[in-house]
């Protein structure tokens, strides 16, 4: 089973000091995000969020998985409002297509 996760679980996971609560909570399952929740961990990263190295880091060790969208799941996230993020789009519309839960703020 997968779990798509958004930027805002992870870096409230991340700031609370609790990601190893998430990653218990779905230890049977795998964690995916669209590159794009990737890129905003990194621009947060970036600007001083130094508990996002954390997240990065479990990306980088995969325990968290990057998905890489098809054209489907691209299309369905341009067709989404353009008040959501990029990552919240894309993981609202994997979550769509694959059918799996996704976590969300």
């Amino acid at each position: 089973m997968i779990v798509i996760s958004d930027t805002n679980i992870l870096s409230s996971f991340a700031c609370a000091n609790v990601l190893s609560a998430l990653l218990q909570l779905f230890q049977k399952a795998t964690i995916v995000i669209p590159f794009s929740v990737y890129t905003e961990m990194e621009q947060g990263q970036q600007q001083g969020r130094s508990y996002l190295n954390d997240v990065i880091n479990l990306i980088q060790d995969q325990k968290i998985q990057l998905f890489t969208l098809s054209q489907k799941h691209q299309d369905i996230a341009r067709l989404l409002p353009a008040t959501f993020h990029a990552g919240e789009r894309e993981c609202m519309a994997l979550a769509s297509i694959e059918s799996v839960p996704y976590t969300m703020q």
